[in-house]
């Protein structure tokens, strides 16, 4: 994505909250064209599907450029696309307040005393331990 598609997309979901079609269209076609190109396993294809909708169901939370952030992992390696879509489908079990606080770009589940770790309630703490593990690791 160019820089100016991705500053409209971010101001498409501050305006609205959720990505525009066109951006997810967009998003959608380079995930097809990395499973054409061989680049991706349909397996990783799928939980990059998964995880595209449920960063639109829940863009209103993220204070950050979610999908930038998913990409940089992506690409270090560190986490694969299972990962990522196992730790975003079990942020969208938390509850709204919950959500808010574990999108702030300032929050930290590896670090108990973090100000936000401290405010989510203790079934969020469960969820994000046992089940998210690009914010445990």
């Amino acid at each position: 994505m160019s820089d100016i598609e991705i500053l409209e997309m971010e101001q498409s979901v501050f305006d609205s909250g959720a990505l525009d079609f066109y951006t997810q269209s967009m998003i959608q076609s380079e995930i097809e064209a990395a499973l054409e190109d061989g680049l991706i396993s349909p397996e990783q294809a799928s939980d990059l599907d998964i995880a595209l909708e449920i960063v639109n169901a829940n863009a209103e939370y993220f204070d950050f450029d979610i999908l930038q952030e998913i990409s940089t992992l992506i690409a270090e390696g560190d986490f694969s696309e299972a990962q990522i879509r196992q730790t975003l489908q079990a942020f969208d079990t938390l509850s709204d307040a919950d959500k808010a606080l574990v999108a702030s770009e300032e929050f930290d589940a590896s670090n108990p005393a973090n100000a936000l770790y401290q405010q989510v309630s203790a079934e969020g703490k469960a969820i994000i331990q046992a089940n998210m593990p690009v914010l445990t690791e």
